[in-house]
């Protein structure tokens, strides 16, 4: 059986003044809770392998994408990735953050930059000799205002600098994901923080 404290009031530790209790924890909802808290997170993990030569943002995998719901339009949502990331053929590989569709958290494209919000470092032919087993992490965070209460869909996606550039997630160039005992996951979590 549950136990219950009741009492008539509570007083201040000198004697000389009552607290009192305007919140029940039990009952607490997110309009209740002070800025600044946590009202809900999801994290989605990508354990498997993806690759391409594609110098489109591509969606690697169905679990690098994740949709939240907040409860207010004004709330904050604080996106967390952490990708493993390879890269070759004269080329680098760049990550990029989603929201419904829309490219964010990245700079202004100017002449043949592409924004990301991360990336891999340029590996030339040569350079592929050496770094054929190298993963690179790729981690970045950005805090966004949810702007609505309707199903946002948050992704982080991944292309390659040109057509001919190599890109991997979870795998390095050589294509084994455990080459120098490596088997990394990428994640990408969301948290809704009370405005």
């Amino acid at each position: 059986m549950a136990s219950k404290i009741k009492v008539d009031q509570i007083q201040t530790g000198d004697g000389t003044g009552t607290i009192a209790l305007q919140n029940q924890l039990s009952g607490m909802t997110g309009v209740s809770m002070p800025a600044g808290s946590v009202l809900q997170t999801l994290s989605s993990t990508y354990t498997g392998q993806a690759s391409g030569t594609t110098n489109a943002w591509t969606l690697p995998h169905a679990d690098c994408s994740l949709t939240i719901t907040p409860s207010s339009s004004t709330n904050k949502i604080l996106i967390t990735v952490n990708s493993y990331m390879s890269s070759a053929g004269n080329a680098w590989a760049g990550i990029g953050l989603f929201k419904d569709g829309t490219h964010i958290a990245q700079n202004a494209e100017t002449g043949n930059q592409i924004a990301t919000s991360g990336g891999t470092g340029y590996l030339t032919s040569t350079d592929n000799v050496h770094y054929q087993h190298v993963i690179q992490a790729t981690p970045f965070s950005y805090y966004d205002i949810s702007g609505s209460t309707s199903a946002i869909v948050y992704q982080f996606r991944v292309r390659g600098r040109n057509s001919g550039g190599f890109w991997g997630v979870n795998r390095t160039v050589s294509g084994a994901s455990d080459d120098a005992n490596m088997a990394p996951t990428s994640t990408i979590t969301l948290m809704e923080i009370k405005a």
